[in-house]
Order: structure tokens, then sequence, then C-alpha cells
């Protein structure tokens, strides 16, 4: 449950940074297009971490805190 609410809420954070909505592949990856290049986004949810394509920052579950850039 607490990985579902996670979820939900960094597809909220991450629609309003790129697109208004995502696209699941077949690979279980989220896409967003940029608002500012029309360029796609990948968002691959795995092991605990968000990772950004082309924005190559890192969002921890265990620490919503914490941005690498």
């Amino acid at each position: 449950m607490k990985k579902l609410l996670l979820t939900i809420l960094f597809l909220f954070f991450a629609q309003s940074l790129f697109a208004q909505y995502p696209i699941r592949d077949d690979a279980g990856e989220f896409q967003f297009i940029d608002k500012t290049t029309g360029d796609f986004v990948t968002v691959d949810i795995t092991n605990k971490t968000f990772t950004i394509s082309g924005v190559t920052a890192v969002f921890k579950l265990n620490t919503l805190t914490t941005v690498e850039r």
C-alpha cells in the first residue's frame, strides 16, 4: 500500500514536470513528453528508486527528500 501511494505521488510530481499524460511501455517504464523540447523522457521505477532519464535525477522511496543531480 505504501509503495502504491508513493508511486502515485511520484507520477503526480513527474506529470507536473513533463507531460499531461504518462505513457507506459511494455518494459514497465513510464514515458513523459518534455514540455520544452517535445522529447520523450523515460521514468524507470525499479529497486525502490525513480530514475528519470534526461533529467539525471534519482528519487529514493525511503527518503523522498533525496534528489541527486
